[in-house]
């Protein structure tokens, strides 16, 4: 049994459901319960996702959570919201009969089999991450955080998180308790305090299990001895991360954009699409004004100066 758990507000409710149909038509031979964590959710979005789930024989569970309860938590307007911090709480929020969840972001495309990364042993790891590779290249973050380089920071949209680990150490309140009292070493949200308060308990696993996209766009490579393995995950990614440019938007350019679409069109969620062409139309008007004003800009400076 896969426990697979996704945090979400009602905003991202759709993409989490394209996000289980590329998890589902890559293994449908293992036996899958989703666990949802959400604030508040639409009837509509909430009957999408059952549909998505039961379609393909597996078990789905919602859990409410009042965000009151992390109001302290930074956020980035237009970025990042408080949903991201549920996935610390998952300890307490999720029954003790689970000890291992695979945590997943909605802004990802599973393109095969995961059972491999589900069976890794981190019975005495707290999780098991992939290194984000750009941060990792970025000194101030580790003086900021104020721990060692040589401990790696990752990315938290893709995490094994072993619960029994979390619970014997008290990680949700470590992890929280940070956050409270560091509010200002915080700019990547909760992902900066998982990397603090897991920099020596984490486990790296492979970068095919959680491919970022600045790796199609940029040479983040901090550390040559990787360049094969990065180079293979590119080449043949089992998770796809659209951590920054989301394939929704026009003006992602990622090469494997189209791999998204397949999946929304298996995932038969419509709204997307209208979800999509408005966004489009919103981001193709603002270019269109953007280029008005910069032409009028140039006139009046061509005419001033003649």
């Amino acid at each position: 049994m896969m426990n697979i758990v996704s945090c979400i507000d009602d905003n991202f409710a759709l993409y989490c459901g394209v996000m289980l149909t590329s998890l589902f038509e890559n293994n449908k031979d293992e036996n899958v319960t989703v666990h949802i964590v959400v604030d508040t959710i639409s009837n509509f979005n909430k009957n999408n996702l059952v549909k998505i789930v039961s379609r393909y024989g597996q078990s789905i569970k919602f859990y409410g959570i009042d965000s009151d309860i992390i109001h302290y938590c930074p956020v980035v307007e237009g970025r990042y919201t408080l949903s991201t911090y549920y996935r610390i709480l998952l300890p307490s929020l999720l029954s003790n009969d689970i000890s291992k969840v695979l945590y997943l972001d909605s802004d990802i495309i599973i393109r095969g089999r995961i059972d491999e990364l589900w069976n890794i042993d981190i019975r005495n790891f707290s999780c098991g991450v992939v290194i984000d590779s750009l941060a990792q290249s970025i000194d101030e973050i580790f003086d900021r955080l104020e721990y060692s380089k040589d401990l790696k920071y990752f990315n938290a949209g893709v995490m094994l998180m072993n619960l029994d680990y979390w619970r014997k150490y008290d990680l949700q309140n470590e992890t929280l308790s940070f956050i409270r009292k560091n509010p200002e070493k915080i700019k990547i949200v909760d992902q900066d305090a998982l990397n603090y308060i897991l920099r020596d308990s984490k486990l790296i696993i492979s970068y095919k299990y959680n491919v970022l996209d600045p790796l199609y766009r940029v040479d983040p490579i901090y550390d040559k001895a990787d360049f094969c393995e990065i180079n293979d995950s590119i080449k043949n990614p089992i998770i796809l991360h659209f951590s920054q440019r989301k394939p929704w938007k026009i003006y992602c350019l990622h090469p494997l954009r189209n791999e998204y679409y397949k999946y929304l069109k298996i995932s038969k969620l419509k709204t997307i699409n209208k979800r999509v062409m408005i966004s489009d139309i919103k981001w193709i008007v603002s270019l269109f004004l953007f280029k008005i004003d910069l032409l009028k800009r140039e006139s009046y400076n061509y005419i001033r100066n003649i």
